[in-house]
């Protein structure tokens, strides 16, 4: 028998009972891939054998006959789960999660493909891969990755991992693909991964401000509307102001808190409109205290003069008392009045009694008693503007009135002052009238006038009334 032939009946005892054969000479997988090698192989065996010896010529063409065929199948069955192997993992995750990471991945889509994976992280990784591959090789990857950090593990899920403590990740990617025709392939590599998603804000949320505000009161009130509408978008709120049944010209605080004409009844449907206002701007008083001089008010001893000034206060008080009650997140804004000029005034009002400085005076009185009911209440506050347009723009002689005797400039007087000493009070020279350039009748601020008074008012604390912070100036 000729060594060829002792050779196959090795192999042939070897596939027969495989646990009993230790011969490790066996031909390698490419070699059997190649069944022309194997059928010439064979061939030669079986006919060196026959020609030897007729004592094998019976077995030996029965066990390469039976033999040979199933060593071939199962070496495509090996082909087989090898490609399906591969086939699994045919494109490479790229994942920076603290970890050092290397993938190789290479597919030969005409016959062989082989997928060889070595991943060493800190982590675990969950990594979810999809491949579209078609004609002209060319290979979309999407990769999501999350990575929570575990040590000490060891995991082998066809592709061989080695974890450890190393918090540092590198990704090496190599993909090889020979297409002859389209592929569409999918694919999950589950390495033990979990992703936690980091979905921090683009930015700093918006600042919770006050959305809707309400201006009620005298004709001051009117005047202030569009001045306090441009200063809020000036100041980059977006908020809206409620006051067109609520900034009544002529109304005294005396009919506001009788209801007169309803006035309660619009200010509750004003305040509780959707979304609630939050702050209400109160200009009252005024026409009380004009309406008390023009009946003799000056004439009267001082205590009922000090009663009847009393009478207007506790007339706001209520007011405000109404605006406020069941209504627990309201601010109560009193925006004060400034100096008048008296000579124009008693051009087309009775005041009998009084000069400026006297005038003056009692508004001032007017404005102290405000000024205690805020003092007196976490959530109502005042702004002190007595002086404020002297001191902002100055004035000059308008004959043919007295006052001012000469011109003065921006600035020579002193500025109202503000919370929480409110020093000095009153601001400005209490022996002249406001500057008529600015007030143009006497009685009501220019458009100007009425701009500088509500820029005041949100300087001394409706700013932080706006962004829900505490009543105070501005830094």
């Amino acid at each position: 028998m000729t060594r060829r032939a002792l050779t196959l009946l090795s192999c042939v005892a070897c596939l027969a009972a495989p646990p009993a054969c230790n011969d490790t000479s066996l031909p390698d997988a490419d070699t059997l891939r190649d069944t022309d090698t194997v059928s010439d192989a064979v061939s030669d065996a079986v006919s060196d054998a026959v020609s030897d010896t007729d004592a094998v010529s019976d077995t030996v063409p029965d066990a390469v006959s039976d033999t040979v065929p199933d060593a071939v199948s199962d070496t495509d069955a090996v082909s087989d789960t090898v490609s399906d192997a591969d086939t699994d993992t045919d494109s490479d995750a790229v994942s920076d999660t603290g970890a050092d990471t290397g993938t190789g991945a290479e597919t030969d889509t005409g016959a062989e493909t082989e997928t060889g994976t070595e991943t060493e992280t800190g982590t675990e990784t969950d990594t979810e891969t999809e491949t579209e591959t078609g004609t002209g090789a060319e290979t979309e990857t999407e990769t999501e990755t999350d990575t929570r950090a575990e040590t000490g593990t060891e995991t082998d899920t066809g592709a061989e991992t080695e974890t450890g403590t190393d918090a540092e990740t590198d990704t090496d990617t190599d993909t090889e693909t020979v297409a002859e025709t389209d592929t569409d392939t999918e694919t999950d590599a589950d390495t033990a991964t979990e992703t936690v998603a980091d979905t921090a804000p683009d930015g700093p949320p918006p600042p919770n401000t006050v959305h809707r505000l309400v201006m009620a009161g005298d004709s001051w009130s009117v005047g202030l509307v569009m001045p306090t509408i441009d200063a809020l978008a000036d100041l980059g709120f977006d908020a809206t102001l409620t006051w067109e049944a609520t900034a009544v010209a002529g109304s005294t605080a005396a009919q506001w808190v009788t209801n007169d004409g309803g006035k309660l009844l619009a200010l509750d449907a004003a305040l509780d409109a959707d979304p609630p206002a939050e702050v209400l701007l109160l200009v009252i008083g005024g026409n009380d205290l004009n309406r008390e001089i023009n009946g003799g008010w000056a004439k009267l001893p001082k205590f009922f003069r000090e009663l009847a000034l009393d009478d207007i206060r506790d007339d706001v008080q209520n007011l405000i008392g109404y605006a406020m009650a069941g209504r627990p997140d309201l601010q109560v804004v009193m925006v004060g009045y400034d100096y008048l000029h008296y000579d124009f005034l008693q051009l087309y009002v009775s005041l009998p009694g009084l000069d400026q400085q006297s005038y003056n005076e009692a508004f001032i009185a007017l404005e102290q008693r405000k000024l205690g009911i805020a003092q007196a209440n976490s959530r109502v506050h005042y702004a002190h503007n007595l002086g404020l347009l002297q001191w902002t723009f100055g004035d000059v002689p308008h004959p043919p009135f007295f006052l001012p005797p000469v011109a003065y400039g921006p600035g020579a007087v002193p500025a109202p002052g503000v919370w929480p000493t409110y020093t000095p009070f009153p601001g400005g020279l209490v022996q002249l009238p406001g500057p008529l350039d600015y007030l143009p009748d006497g009685i009501h601020p220019s458009l100007e006038g009425f701009r500088v008074i509500i820029d005041h008012t949100f300087a001394q604390g409706l700013e932080a009334l706006m962004l829900h912070e505490p009543w105070g100036p501005s830094p």
